[in-house]
């Protein structure tokens, strides 16, 4: 299996950025633009966490926050699991699995490099699959 650096390398660079003081209206709204089910939170150019759609449902909707009001900073998740490059995508499987996570943040000797989810590793997965499983159909 392909190692989180080659995985990282075949993903498109990261876009969807949004600081931490920013309303969860104006996340939502980012989200939907970018087509992305996550925002990574910087400030001042320092990675802070994610913010998901799983936050804003559990932590806006269920508790009828107002979105224009709250920030994404309370409801951001700041505790991801942690990778660091040469790790493998099973290891980030292993780890998915056994944190119920569905991202991984994604370090090098403390630099922030990305986030892997669960879709980079179904991918991985059937890409690895594939290789090693020739379908031909007669």
């Amino acid at each position: 299996m392909n190692t989180v650096s080659k995985i990282l390398t075949r993903k498109s660079p990261h876009t969807n950025y949004i600081t931490s003081s920013s309303s969860v209206l104006k996340a939502v709204r980012a989200m939907k633009q970018k087509n992305r089910s996550y925002l990574i939170v910087r400030s001042k150019g320092k990675y802070e966490g994610i913010v998901t759609e799983r936050n804003c449902l559990y932590n806006l909707i269920l508790k009828e926050r107002d979105p224009r009001t709250t920030l994404v900073t309370e409801i951001m998740t700041i505790d991801l699991p942690v990778v660091g490059l040469d790790d493998t995508a099973e290891q980030c499987m292993l780890i998915i699995n056994s944190t119920k996570s569905r991202h991984l943040s994604v370090l090098d000797e403390g630099k922030f490099k990305g986030i892997i989810t669960i879709h980079d590793l179904m991918s991985e997965a059937l890409a690895e699959h594939e290789v090693n499983h020739h379908w031909y159909v007669d």
